[in-house]
């Protein structure tokens, strides 16, 4: 009872606290005026440099490998920012089409699925047979049972 009478004095004394807590950010130094034009200087530095390197890269005929190339779409995080490109002396191979094997063996693939198919529904057919034999069987049994018993009862009873 005492752990639930304090938990409930602690939620009483809960709004009374909130009211008088005030949030107050820190001021941003980076908001003023001379830091956000020293930013953009930057990021327009960075940008100019990397449009060099890239005219550059593509004058030269050389490729980055495909681990290090940047989706140009994509916007880019903080994490994309410091990567360092290197060109790589030989040119990247294209990756090869889809070759006519590969369909092959979706087809052949499908025809043993189907086969797998066809072989289980003439099993499922062979024990629906198996089934109705069964049951014409045990019919027959139950009419010669039938037929004995009633033999058996009418040689038992007198006339």
């Amino acid at each position: 009872m005492a752990s639930s009478t304090s938990v409930s004095d602690l939620v009483k004394l809960f709004g009374p606290r909130a009211k008088t807590t005030r949030n107050s950010a820190p001021p941003n130094d980076e908001s003023k005026t001379e830091g956000w034009k020293l930013r953009f200087e930057k990021e327009r530095d960075d940008a100019l440099r990397a449009e060099v390197e890239l005219n550059r890269r593509r004058s030269s005929g050389k490729f980055v490998n495909q681990v290090e190339q940047v989706n140009q779409q994509d916007p880019m995080d903080e994490s994309t920012t410091d990567l360092n490109l290197t060109a790589v002396d030989t040119p990247l191979s294209h990756p090869t089409p889809l070759t006519t094997s590969l369909p092959a063996d979706w087809e052949s693939e499908r025809e043993r699925l189907y086969q797998q198919l066809r072989n289980k529904d003439e099993e499922i057919n062979e024990l629906r047979q198996l089934v109705e034999k069964l049951k014409k069987q045990t019919t027959e049994q139950e009419k010669t049972l039938g037929s004995v018993w009633e033999l058996a009862l009418n040689q038992s009873t007198p006339p």
